[in-house]
């Protein structure tokens, strides 16, 4: 009778889940973003993470004789080294590229589009500015870059 059970569910259990075709939830087609002024406006609110914030604040005060800590720093060891350091991420400007390249569906209206794309190349420059502050000459990357690509 045991196995008769246990048949019976898993058989259950290939009928129910034969034909389940669904997107992830945390995902969306571009056509959904880029169609509508709301989605624009929800894309355009992922540049500002950008900005800075009060994370990292107490860190100059651990390097200097403000605040006591029971370890050694990380930076008196000399273990700062490229692969842990942080500002060279460009993340965030191709998500600003990506957005340029397809804001252009004519169902949102151009004023619309115009502004959206106006606070996105404010991004970008600012992106660039941190960039040169921190490491001086950087590439220009005007496209969204693929994976696969080289540059």
């Amino acid at each position: 009778m045991k196995k008769q059970y246990l048949w019976f569910v898993i058989l259950s259990f290939l009928v129910v889940s034969c034909e389940l075709e669904q997107l992830p939830e945390a995902t969306t087609s571009r056509e959904a973003v880029f169609s509508n002024a709301q989605g624009l406006s929800l894309y355009a609110n992922s540049f500002y993470t950008m900005l800075p914030n009060g994370n990292g604040s107490t860190t100059l005060d651990a390097m200097s004789d403000y605040l006591a800590v029971k370890e050694i720093p990380s930076f008196l060891q000399a273990a700062y080294a490229p692969t842990n350091s942080s500002g060279w991420d460009w993340g965030d400007l191709r998500n600003i590229n990506y957005f340029l390249q397809y804001n252009v569906d004519p169902k949102v209206p151009v004023d619309v589009r115009k502004n959206y794309n106006g606070i996105a190349k404010f991004f970008r420059a600012y992106f660039y500015f941190e960039k040169i502050k921190r490491f001086g000459d950087v590439p220009w990357i005007g496209k969204p870059l693929d994976v696969a690509d080289t540059t």
